[in-house]
């Protein structure tokens, strides 16, 4: 079974079920709520394995938003991966994605959105080491 992992950390406060090593990645469907007013990523149903979930988008015709603000997910066992958001005949509905997970939006979003989900991990990755370079 999995286990959660409350951490805080730069803000932001990271709920998340932890996954076990080899497994497909999982989505997790976040509390709309706690993620617009707290930045916190809590989950609100069990993960959901990624082929599935975008089988769902696909097959409900869903929209993947990327976030305007920062949707970096900090610790936890998402660590790096990126807060997303559905557009739904029901609403808007928000996903954690893993770092796993974030080469299958690519299709999913606009080109300038995916490529820039993929500099910014890049530049959130230098960062973390420190560059001896400069």
């Amino acid at each position: 079974m999995s286990t959660l992992v409350r951490e805080q950390e730069e803000g932001m406060r990271m709920d998340m079920p932890t996954m076990g090593n080899g497994e497909e990645p999982t989505v997790w469907w976040i509390v709309p709520s706690a993620w617009e007013d707290e930045l916190e990523v809590l989950p609100q149903h069990d993960p959901i394995p990624l082929r599935q979930w975008l089988a769902i988008l696909r097959e409900w015709g869903m929209d993947v938003v990327t976030l305007p603000y920062q949707s970096a997910i900090v610790g936890g066992s998402a660590d790096g991966g990126r807060v997303v958001a559905v557009e739904a005949d029901n609403g808007r509905h928000f996903f954690a994605l893993p770092p796993a997970a974030l080469p299958a939006l690519r299709g999913l979003i606009p080109d300038a959105d995916y490529d820039r989900l993929l500099v910014d991990a890049e530049e959130e990755d230098e960062g973390e080491g420190g560059d001896d370079d400069a």
